[in-house]
């Protein structure tokens, strides 16, 4: 049985044109066709671009329709997210027109239809929607229109003005906005100002005790009480905020307070809204009480995607992560499948007590669920699309507990049974990096390999013949790093696991204990029959695989490597659009790892000269089998 998804969007399911296609994470062509067939259900809400409606919002407020300004601020930042993950371009023109119609007089997003009811949250949506076309070079305006920084510093500052405010009620979304966008400008510009503010920030809500010591972010309290009276409920897009923007200031400053910032947040939302591994809105999704409103069923779609994003800038906690979005993701892809899934009202109910019980849900709030069920369903979608697409950090092979030598890895002593192996994850398992010595090859599919502390072992393929599996052609030949997924010893009945006899044995065919015989009797790693895929290659030495990592991984903590080639040459370090130095167009990737960037040929080939060569190789295995 499928991964269970508790939302009341599911449940509503129904009248979304969602519903009756088949969604799939499996691959990176399936990701990209379901994130295409949500992001067209999603547009087909807006009807801002037909005759005689208003570009940029959606039907709405209430009582004109479900939605608030805010949600189609945020809907605009996750097409930007749509085009960042997959490169289809086919609603930028769509997003460009209707961000640009709802700046306002003064090129700050507060446009006078919306001032009246118009609270910084609501504001920090679309300020944080541009930031990410920042960020993501999303194609900008023409030169006479707003450029997407300048909005989002506007949004910034307009917020940081002394007198401007919320009036009535101080909320954690409200501040975690401006905590957030301050953090993306500070790392963004370096600028320190913005730096001093996201610090302000974040000790002000520990002040006022809108953030306790065990990283719990409520809901907020009003302004004439003196902020006492705190609403205790949390919801999981305020420790999402909070969590992203501790992030890119641990990216900005790398800072072990923030590090540490980060860290419990993680294990407060992980705990909180994820109580049984699929994420679940506390505050309004128990079934005795079932009160999410329309904006609230999107907060889970925003949960994902900026933990997701998180993980890109804080890649210490990429690992922690992955498996429980992976498993989430995977349960709420299920829920649209019209398979064999079930859900289930009650799962997670018993985890976490809500204090603050919400109105029960109305009628409007149905209308809306199609609309929802897309937003949060392309934020999943899409999130595992960063993870699969290339865009989660490549894991750290000197970590010597994920990436064990041969003599430490778990021991599978029955070889008649490695279903559970098969069924495992590859990211809780153990993988064995080993470099191949030889082909040995009699009856079976035979490599020698020496692992990273020098131990050679042999590596069986069973259930295959001699000439039934192309070593090869799969990179698997002498010199290359074999990286053996799920690995384990496999330990025959009577064997000896003596690491100096059997690394001499193997060594060395004429060795007083290299008989066939004996040899049976070494512990080795088995590939069971039909697993072959769980063993890749990496096209270099394990001397050079492991430091190529390293780099690699510190690349994508610097941010060097920006998306579509806007960050800098890797020969001359010239700066591309942030600086417009050089145009963006002018940076070209290298062809054979697709990881470094140049300004042209030259730069290519003094790259290549100082260095590139040797990891060139390393880098296009890696990225092949983890992204980066």
């Amino acid at each position: 049985m499928r991964p269970k998804l508790r939302t009341t969007a599911t449940v509503l399911l129904a009248g979304s044109q969602a519903h009756a296609a088949v969604f799939s994470i499996d691959s990176t062509d399936a990701i990209k066709k379901s994130a295409s067939i949500l992001a067209h259900d999603l547009v087909a809400y807006y009807h801002g671009n037909e005759s005689g409606q208003t570009p940029g919002i959606l039907p709405g407020p209430p009582p004109a329709g479900p939605y608030y300004w805010w949600e189609a601020g945020a809907m605009w930042g996750t097409l930007i997210d749509y085009w960042h993950w997959t490169g289809d371009a086919t609603y930028n023109d769509l997003v460009t027109q209707a961000m640009l119609w709802q700046v306002g007089p003064h090129a700050d997003y507060m446009p006078p239809n919306v001032t009246m009811s118009l609270g910084n949250d609501d504001q920090g949506f679309w300020g944080m929607s541009a930031m990410l076309a920042a960020e993501v070079n999303f194609p900008n305006p023409p030169p006479t229109e707003p450029q997407w920084l300048a909005l989002a510093q506007a949004v910034f500052n307009t917020q940081a003005e002394p007198g401007r405010h919320d009036n009535t009620f101080g909320d954690g979304i409200a501040n975690g906005c401006f905590f957030n966008l301050g953090a993306r400008l500070a790392r963004y510009t370096n600028n320190q100002t913005y730096a001093d503010w996201a610090e302000q920030t974040w000790d002000w809500i520990q002040g006022v005790g809108y953030m306790d010591a065990q990283y719990n972010i409520y809901d907020g309290a009003h302004i004439d009480t003196n902020c006492t009276d705190i609403n205790r409920a949390q919801f999981s897009y305020n420790g999402a905020v909070w969590l992203l923007g501790a992030a890119y200031m641990w990216n900005h400053t790398e800072d072990g307070r923030w590090r540490a910032r980060v860290e419990g947040l993680l294990d407060r939302t992980l705990t909180f809204f994820f109580p049984d591994g699929v994420a679940f809105e506390v505050a309004c999704e128990r079934p005795e009480h079932m009160s999410c409103t329309t904006d609230m069923l999107t907060y889970k779609g925003f949960l994902h995607r900026w933990l997701a994003t998180a993980t890109q800038l804080a890649p210490f906690a990429h690992d922690r992560v992955l498996a429980t979005l992976r498993n989430s993701t995977r349960a709420a892809v299920a829920q649209c499948t019209g398979g064999d899934a079930v859900g289930d009202p009650d799962a997670g109910s018993h985890s976490t007590d809500n204090p603050s019980p919400l109105r029960p849900i109305t009628t409007a709030d149905r209308v809306g669920a199609g609309f929802l069920t897309a937003v949060i369903l392309l934020g999943v979608t899409g999130m595992f699309g960063v993870i699969s697409l290339g865009e989660m950090p490549i894991p750290d092979l000197a970590d010597r507990t994920r990436f064990p030598p041969f003599l430490a890895l778990p021991e599978e002593r029955d070889s008649t049974d490695s279903s559970a192996d098969a069924d495992a994850d590859d990211n809780d398992s153990p993988c064995l990096l080993a470099q191949i010595t030889a082909n040995m090859t009699i009856n079976k599919p035979t490599l020698v390999l020496a692992d990273r502390d020098g131990h050679p072992f042999a590596l069986v393929f069973d259930g295959l013949g001699r000439d039934e599996l192309d070593l090869a052609g799969r990179g698997l030949k002498k010199g290359a790093t074999a990286v053996v997924h799920r690995a384990r010893q496999s330990v025959p009945q009577g064997a000896v696991a003596d690491a100096a006899g059997s690394a001499a044995a193997i060594r060395d065919p004429s060795h007083p204990e290299s008989t066939h015989r004996k040899a049976a009797k070494r512990p080795f790693v088995r590939i069971p029959a039909g697993q072959a895929h769980t063993v890749q290659a990496v096209g270099a030495p394990l001397d050079r695989v492991v430091p190529a990592a390293a780099a690699l991984r510190r690349r994508q903590q610097q941010q060097q490597k920006q998306a579509r080639g806007s960050g800098t040459c890797d020969a001359c370090g010239a700066l591309a659009a942030q600086t417009r130095r050089i145009p963006t167009e002018a940076l070209r990737k290298c062809t054979g790892c697709g990881q470094a960037w140049y300004c042209n040929r030259a730069c290519q080939t003094k790259g290549w000269s100082d260095g590139h060569k040797d990891e060139c190789k390393a880098w296009r295995g890696l990225v092949a089998i983890w992204g980066g």
